[in-house]
């Protein structure tokens, strides 16, 4: 009985690693057969020297993706994909290696663009990282090739991308990994696998394989660890059809169940782990009849015994595909995922040199001692650029920054080089005070984005400035935001929000402070959530808001919030986009000293957009809630005036606070 039973022990646990590890058993699965079309194959000498990549269509249309062979076997060319980003802000561009399932014996680089993976890889692609997908050795008997061939190519496939980094674009010290199933199984291992471990290609054995970070979507990385093999006999031999069947990690005919015990683990990437290995982010269905969640459950538990990072979603009620997720599912966790590998993305610590030149002023500087710069990008866009005045100074010097109005939909940096601003640009540098005067896109007709785009570009433009206040000789910490209307706002914004600077971001520049020393605000609007005018600053008289709401329908009130239609405006993601850009429930008791005037319109009821946007009542709104949260505000406001409290200009103030300790 006892022999029978360990019998029935072992015919479960190899039924059970059939289906459990890979799926393998389920449905046809194709063996991969390389194609004979040899157009995308790359004369396989010059791979040495520089790599040739030969442009494809893939369903990624609006990138380009060029084919690269990365090794020959058997005098077969293993290629993969490289999409490079659009855009990025990264000097060398970091990298996310999609790796695709298959149980180890099909599927192709491919599967990169198609579903959820298509998503979440152009999700990086948007994040400005380049996206690769390759293809490796199947696991094949008749070719007798194993998940071994696998692992070894998908370690080459690292190597080969990092030999050949410069030449491609890419930073060889940010590289991640993306697999799913088998490709999530194959992930772990070239990731949690040693250096001079999987050696395939003798030319590539000096390049580390190592990667920054793993995403593992349902992987089958721990198969060792769901068996008990002591009720086995271990020196009886396995099934020959078992062995035919689990031939994917060498087990053969002649082995016996210690032999079978041992490949597995050799097989399984959590048997590799230590506490020096990458990041993982984990996500698996509790409803997976294909890989067991157990897997994850046994990986998460390894990952934490050993100090290592690691994120796992167990993701209710799914199976092996996360393709019907909801979309805001969807769009949570490809967050969460850009969230953790920007986390783990390597800051070299180098030189950080900006490369601009000097120009002459636009305007007569009467003598002062002062260089211009015009035209500095700190983003991407047409529109995201930049002038700065810099006192010729022998220390860092405070700064004012400038911004613009126009209703966010007009208006340019040049506005303060005419007039009585120019003669205010000479009085603060003749203080020693730099200036700059900034750009940002406005909106447009139909606008799905709305005004974050705007108020986001100039946030960006202090960090970018305060990234590179040695360049520009800046106190990075002595610095005023001065605006006029949409600029006054958007200066507001930026400092009634907490400090929005993002240590997890791949992006440098995004890790800067936002926080200023003072506001100086002319013409302001204390709130971008509109219905708080109506509501709450203009109550007293009476103006009907749902009227003045459905007068516009899908005019510039929606185009704010990236709306199209009445309807939406109380819908439950209008009024989160709302909430963020409402300035007044924003402000908290640490927020910089605030300068405000608006004194040019009456204190009447507002008839036209230019005395709702300016009214008086926006800087007394902005005065109550600045004496309620206790936040210092010195203002003068109302025409005839109905309230001040200081004598101070706003170039005063910009001096007071910018050498005030």
């Amino acid at each position: 009985m006892h022999k029978v039973m360990k019998r029935f022990t072992a015919i479960t646990i190899i039924l059970t690693l059939c289906f459990s590890i890979l799926g393998c058993t389920k449905g046809n699965q194709a063996e991969h057969v390389p194609s004979d079309d040899t157009s995308n194959s790359i004369d396989k000498e010059s791979v040495d020297d520089q790599p040739k990549g030969v442009v494809v269509e893939t369903d990624f249309t609006d990138y380009e993706t060029k084919v690269y062979t990365y090794k020959t076997v058997n005098d077969e060319d293993i290629q993969m994909d490289i999409t490079m980003p659009n855009s990025s802000s990264y000097d060398e561009v970091p990298l996310l290696v999609f790796i695709h399932g298959g149980g180890y014996v099909g599927g192709d680089r491919s599967k990169a663009y198609v579903g959820y993976f298509a998503e979440v890889n152009q999700a990086f692609l948007e994040e400005g990282y380049a996206v690769a997908s390759i293809d490796y050795t199947l696991a094949s008997r008749s070719k007798g090739t194993t998940a071994e061939d696998c692992f070894t190519d998908g370690k080459d496939s690292i190597r080969w991308l990092r030999k050949n980094a410069n030449a491609l674009g890419i930073d060889e010290n940010n590289i991640g990994l993306f697999g799913s199933s088998a490709g999530g199984g194959l992930a772990a291992m070239i990731a949690y696998s040693e250096n001079d471990e999987f050696i395939g290609d003798n030319s590539l054995k000096t390049y580390s394989s190592e990667v920054n970070f793993v995403v593992n979507f349902y992987g089958s990385t721990a198969s060792s660890k769901l068996y008990d093999f002591s009720n086995v006999d271990p020196d009886s031999s396995v099934p020959a059809d078992a062995a035919r069947k689990l031939f994917i990690f060498g087990i053969g005919e002649s082995d016996d169940f210690k032999e079978m015990e041992e490949k597995i683990k050799y097989h399984s990437a959590i048997n590799y782990l230590d506490s020096q290995d990458s990041p993982t982010f984990i996500m698996h269905g509790t409803d997976d009849t294909t890989v067991s969640i157990e897997q994850s459950e046994h990986l998460a538990n390894e990952l934490g015994s050993l100090g290592i990072a690691y994120e796992f979603f167990r993701v209710e009620g799914r199976g092996h595909s996360f393709n019907n997720l909801s979309q805001s599912d969807k769009e949570f966790y490809k967050a969460e995922i850009i969230k953790f590998a920007n986390s783990h993305y390597t800051v070299l610590e180098e030189s950080k040199s900006l490369d601009f030149s000097f120009s002459n002023p636009p305007s007569d500087l009467q003598g002062i001692d002062a260089k211009f710069a015009k035209d500095i990008p700190y983003d991407v866009h047409d529109k995201t650029k930049f002038d700065i005045f810099m006192p010729n100074s022998d220390e860092p010097t405070g700064l004012v920054i400038f911004i613009h109005g126009g209703g966010f939909k007009a208006g340019s940096k040049e506005k303060y080089y005419k007039g009585n601003q120019a003669e205010d640009i000479i009085e603060l540098l003749s203080n020693n005070i730099a200036v700059a005067s900034l750009d940002y896109r406005l909106l447009e007709e139909n606008d799905d984005e709305g005004i974050l785009k705007s108020l986001n570009d100039s946030k960006r433009a202090l960090q970018f400035i305060r990234y590179y206040s040695e360049d520009f000789n800046i106190r990075k910490d002595d610095i005023v935001l001065y605006g006029g209307s949409a600029g006054a706002g958007t200066a507001l914004w930026i400092a009634s929000n907490d400090d929005m600077k993002d240590e997890s971001s791949s992006d440098p520049i995004l890790r800067e402070s936002t926080r200023v020393k003072g506001l100086a605000l002319s013409g302001v609007q204390a709130t971008y959530d509109f219905e708080r005018w109506y509501t709450e600053i203009f109550a007293e008289f009476e103006i009907n808001f749902d009227e003045l709401l459905n007068s516009v329908e899908s005019d510039e009130v929606l185009n704010v919030y990236g709306i199209s239609s009445v309807d939406e405006f109380y819908s439950e993601e209008a009024l989160a986009y709302r909430a963020q850009v409402d300035m007044l429930s924003l402000m908290t008791s640490d927020d910089p000293e605030i300068w405000a005037k608006s004194t040019a319109n009456p204190n009447s009821i507002p008839d036209t957009d230019g005395e709702r946007n300016h009214h008086p009542y926006h800087v007394k709104a902005l005065k109550e809630r600045a004496d309620e949260v206790g936040i210092t505000m010195v203002c003068a406001y109302g025409s005839p005036l109905l309230y001040s409290n200081t004598d101070e200009t706003y170039i005063d103030f910009i001096i007071r606070k910018v050498n005030e300790n």
